[in-house]
Parts: structure tokens; C-alpha cells; sequence
């Protein structure tokens, strides 16, 4: 489920945020949250440790494409397909949970959630850390901010010895899209076992 949290959490990347010079963390960070609800629904491709995938967002609910899952969130019900598996769970995830993999979630409650600071700049990027509050599966969030204003890496830090990076090679905004394209159809996929965990 690592790898899918990564995906979701990738959803940060593409939002414009206030990075220019003396800006704190909290501006940059509050600027994202109010500039992620202007974009209305979006499509991201994404690049998480040479995986390719891209994921659908409107309001609280997302759809991730990936070469081996998919999944669906209608904002209530989540269905992981695992596609070498031939499964699909079925669960009604927690507030937490959709904390650790919904990225509108992470964004609308960083004050509460995350210690932040500005890490300064390299490579002409501005760096944000970001460390979870409570207890989570990650260790901390480093996100770079380019000269446009857009996040164009994030690496998730799990411990010492385990980080993934995720950066972003493309971004559509106010995507037309259907609310079944965020619920999972069981005629499309008639063959996989559902393993309903609610």
C-alpha cells in the first residue's frame, strides 16, 4: 500500500504555490491549499521511482492509473484493483487513512498535521519540509518548488534507509469528468475476485 499512498500523495506536485523570495513555510503551504481548490478537477502524470501513472482528481475524489493498480475513491468507498493479483478490495477508509493517501485531505488540515518549515533553496528549487504530527508511514514530505511557482519533486522520506521520488512530467486543469470514472466498474472488469474488507 506504500506505493499507493506515494501516487496519491504525488497529487501535490503539480499546484502552483508563493515562492518568491521571504516567504515562510506557512504562506507557501497556505497559498497551495487555496490555489489546489481554483484548479477544479485535474489530471497529473506522474513519475515515482521510474513508475509511470497518472491520477484524476475532483474535490475529495481520484482516480490512479498505474502499470500494476488502479484505483477508484467516490468519497466514501475505496476499490484498489491489483492487477497482477486479479483482486480488488473494497474498503471505507478512515479519516486517517484518507489523511495519508488523499491529497486534499493532507492539504486542507497541514496546520494540524504536519510541522513545516522552509529549507531554504538549491538548484533553483525552494524547499519545504513538511513532518507529520502523528503517527504516519512516512518519516517527513520534502517538497521543491521551481521558479514558475510549481512543485516539481517531492520526496517521501519512510526512514533512514528508504525515500522515494516522485516528480511531475505533466498537468491538466478544469478536466472534464464524469463521478462514475471515480467509482469502480465491476463490467469493465468482470474476472477479478472482490475481497470487500468494509
Amino acid at each position: 500500500m506504500n506505493r499507493l499512498n506515494l501516487l496519491l500523495l504525488a497529487a501535490l506536485l503539480p499546484l502552483a504555490v508563493f515562492a518568491q523570495g521571504g516567504a515562510t513555510s506557512s504562506q507557501v503551504l497556505a497559498y497551495v491549499e487555496k490555489t489546489i481548490t481554483s484548479y477544479g478537477a485535474f489530471t497529473v502524470e506522474l513519475d515515482i521511482d521510474g513508475m509511470k501513472s497518472e491520477l484524476t482528481v475532483n474535490a475529495d475524489r481520484f482516480y490512479l492509473s498505474s502499470a500494476d493498480a488502479n484505483v477508484w475513491y467516490d468519497g466514501s468507498t475505496l476499490w484498489t484493483y491489483i492487477k497482477d493479483a486479479g483482486e480488488v478490495n473494497v474498503s471505507t477508509p478512515t479519516a486517517d487513512e484518507l489523511g495519508n493517501i488523499n491529497p486534499y485531505a493532507i492539504l486542507r488540515h497541514w496546520q494540524d498535521n504536519f510541522r513545516h518549515k522552509l529549507r531554504g533553496t538549491a538548484a533553483g528549487y525552494t524547499i519545504v519540509e513538511l513532518t507529520p504530527l502523528h503517527p504516519s508511514d512516512y518519516e517527513s514530505l520534502t517538497i521543491y518548488v521551481d521558479g514558475g511557482h510549481n512543485i516539481r519533486k517531492l520526496t517521501v522520506v519512510f526512514d533512514e534507509a528508504n525515500l522515494s521520488d516522485i516528480t511531475i512530467s505533466g498537468l491538466k486543469r478544469s478536466v472534464k469528468v464524469d463521478n462514475s470514472m471515480f467509482a469502480f466498474d465491476r463490467t469493465k472488469h468482470p474476472n477479478v475476485d472482490i475481497i470487500d474488507l468494509r
